[in-house]
């Protein structure tokens, strides 16, 4: 699966390597055939991936578009879950800060 990163970086494109028991992130390309190709800015990902947004979300307002085979575009959530910090609190505001 193949990433394309909206920023004007010297990395533009990175690769997820995902298996039954791992994902891999490969910032060169891996040498296989990707199966899906996800075209996104690294922002919108990251709201995907923190649950702040929904992969219809994003794919309904074009800020995200999914090419492959159907029979893995159409059940992406399956196999591509957001991060195990989705409901983790976020930064204490500056005022309740510990010392």
């Amino acid at each position: 699966m193949k990433q394309s990163l909206g920023l004007n970086l010297l990395i533009k494109h990175w690769w997820l390597v995902v298996s039954p028991d791992r994902c891999d992130v490969c910032l060169k390309d891996p040498g296989k055939d990707g199966d899906i190709y996800f075209s996104s800015t690294v922002r919108v990902m990251a709201d995907v991936c923190m649950g702040d947004k929904s992969y219809k979300e994003a794919l309904n307002s074009s800020e995200l578009t999914v090419v492959g085979l159907i029979n893995l575009t159409r059940n992406i959530t399956q196999w591509l879950r957001p991060s195990i910090f989705v409901n983790a609190p976020g930064p204490l505001p500056n005022d309740e800060k510990e010392p």
